[in-house]
């Protein structure tokens, strides 16, 4: 009766090292499934900045574009009115004339 008491023990001890080790290859392919899915996004998230980068740029040429196009525009009329073209350097601000 000892020995099948003993072979019990044993058995069930075998049982508890098979479940805890099928418990830890669970946990392990979960952890490696997790460190995949992570990448995947990380992955995606680096792609939108580009994606978003490359928008960003492209808007500011369409901006540069517009604005040059905006001010061909401004001379080319000055001209027709018999005014002379203003270089954009002296668009804006304050004149320098007789600061001195």
């Amino acid at each position: 009766a000892a020995v099948a008491a003993a072979a019990a023990v044993a058995a069930e001890e075998a049982e508890r090292t098979e479940a805890a080790e099928q418990a830890e290859r669970e946990a392990r392919s979960a952890a490696a499934s997790n460190a995949r899915v992570i990448d995947a996004q990380r992955r995606e998230a680096r792609e939108m900045v580009v994606v978003r980068a490359r928008a960003a740029a492209e808007e500011r040429r369409r901006l540069a574009v517009a604005s040059a196009e905006a001010e061909a525009a401004r001379d080319e009329a000055r001209r027709e009115r018999g005014g002379e073209a203003t270089p954009p350097a002296e668009d804006a601000g304050p004149s320098e004339e007789g600061s001195e």
